[in-house]
């Protein structure tokens, strides 16, 4: 596959910045889209209930912490992301030795119940314990893949970066 990973800084903000640069729109928007994934779980409470499991006092509690704070992200804000932007999130992740060396990649998300149509989608690279880029476990990088989905991109600002320069911002992958 002609991907190549992006490593994304660990802040407690590693999923939003992976999905930013995935989409080609500047890190720098990190806490304005983290804010934009919680305030629609909120405002999406009933269906995030249905469709994650959780109950509605911890949709809404979730929804609270992660906009209060630099907590990670991790599963629900993706699937209200995917939901929100109409952008299938697919994430894969690294599979090491007993020594820890990397031996392989394996999708964990995004591909179940899908065929591998084409559609609008990016790449993420779960690291359950990047030593890297943070002393943190349970790191997302971004996959930088050959796609162009502008549109979806461009709504996606429109609703929830309003104050985005526009298309010239966008990052090359």
């Amino acid at each position: 596959r002609n991907e190549s990973v992006k490593m994304i800084f660990g802040d407690g903000h590693c999923l939003f910045g992976s999905i930013l640069w995935a989409l080609g729109i500047d890190n720098n928007k990190v806490k304005q889209v983290r804010s934009a994934i919680a305030d629609w779980m909120k405002e999406n409470c009933d269906w995030m209930t249905r469709n994650s499991g959780l109950s509605r006092k911890d949709v809404l509690k979730r929804a609270r912490e992660m906009r209060e704070s630099s907590m990670w992200g991790d599963e629900f804000e993706i699937l209200a992301f995917t939901e929100m932007s109409k952008v299938r999130v697919i994430v894969y992740s690294e599979i090491t030795d007993s020594l820890g060396n990397l031996v392989a990649y394996k999708c964990t998300r995004g591909l179940e119940n899908h065929d591998d149509s084409e559609c609008d989608r990016i790449a993420l690279l779960y690291c359950s314990s990047d030593k890297r880029v943070s002393l943190e476990p349970n790191h997302y990088n971004a996959l930088a893949r050959p796609v162009s989905f502008s549109a979806k991109i461009a709504g996606f600002r429109q609703k929830y970066l309003p104050d985005d320069l526009g298309p010239d911002q966008l990052l090359e992958v």
